[in-house]
């Protein structure tokens, strides 16, 4: 039984930020959360700091990180539809995406967005490219 998979769809405008934010060259590459320890973003990651300008740090006792993946409030607010709607609780009860949610697939590739950042290791260039293609671009018309 296969399950069918959106594309994942945004304002168009979200869409080519993110892409020339991807492309400038003014992050630098990170994995494991939005923004790592060592000043480093992830894909995802990109895309918050430029449409929220700052990313959120959760506290957990002594436990101080960057969130893993954006907010179901985050996509809402500014139009992001996910190509699943899958979620998962984590520090005060917020829901976030679950990786799954960036899921992209094509006749060559059946992978989400932060597992081509953290575990294929592609750069922001080539994932710049894969959203070009792949992520679907609307207008409010």
């Amino acid at each position: 039984m296969s399950c069918e998979v959106n594309k994942i769809r945004m304002p168009q405008a979200v869409k080519e930020r993110w892409i020339n934010a991807l492309r400038s060259g003014k992050y630098k590459q990170g994995q494991g959360s939005l923004l790592d320890e060592a000043g480093g973003y992830c894909c995802l990651g990109v895309l918050v700091k430029e449409l929220e300008g700052e990313l959120h740090k959760l506290k957990d006792g002594d436990d101080v990180r960057y969130e893993r993946m954006p907010s179901m409030e985050f996509l809402a607010k500014h139009g992001i539809e996910p190509s699943r709607h899958v979620t998962f609780l984590d520090f005060d009860d917020v829901k976030y995406a679950d990786p799954i949610c960036f899921e992209i697939v094509t006749d060559d590739m059946d992978a989400t967005l932060p597992k081509l950042n953290d575990d294929w290791h592609y750069n922001f260039v080539e994932i710049s490219n894969i959203i070009e293609d792949q992520v679907e671009g609307y207008t409010n018309e």
